[in-house]
């Protein structure tokens, strides 16, 4: 039946027909089988080009080369745009730390999208802070040399560096 269901997909894959009702197909076999299921483990999609944003994808830990790694996996793409607009709409500096710090305490992120938080932040203390609070969250840490840039002050940089040196 999954060989059906395969041939069915690429010939629905062709033809451009709705995923949802593509799914629905391959539920009435296996009920018990839910639907973000379906499309993601029973169609093989890659989830790093599915943008459906549902749970399934949102809350998966798998392990996988596309986005995926020990520690969980990183803020979509939609949730991060809400962080970055969170703390953007902030006035003062010790608002923007003290929310940022709440919702990194809870997630995952890349060396690129920490790049992306530190240049929300005015102050280079701020910046240092952030940086040094988000390392333990971040899956690509072997990355976090592409922040030193982000600062102006030489200490800050040693301080960044001799700080992820003794994390280790």
């Amino acid at each position: 039946m999954k060989a059906i269901n395969v041939l069915f997909f690429s010939f629905i894959t062709l033809f451009a027909i709705n995923t949802e009702q593509f799914a629905e197909e391959l539920i009435k076999d296996d009920p018990e089988i839910t639907l973000t299921e379906n499309i993601h483990n029973s169609l093989k999609i890659n989830r790093n080009d599915c943008n459906c944003e549902c749970e399934y994808c949102r809350d998966c830990t798998q392990k996988q080369e596309w986005g995926f790694y020990e520690n969980g996996r990183i803020m979509s793409d939609r949730d991060f745009r809400d962080f970055k607009k969170l703390i953007t709409e902030r006035t003062f500096e010790s608002t923007k730390l003290s929310m940022a710090k709440n919702v990194i305490d809870i997630n995952v992120f890349s060396t690129d999208q920490v790049r992306e938080i530190l240049g929300l932040f005015t102050f280079e203390s701020s910046k240092l802070e952030i940086a040094k609070y988000t390392y333990g969250n971040t899956v690509d840490k072997k990355n976090y040399f592409r922040l030193f840039d982000l600062f102006t002050f030489e200490s800050s940089v040693t301080e960044l560096d001799d700080y992820i040196r003794n994390v280790k």
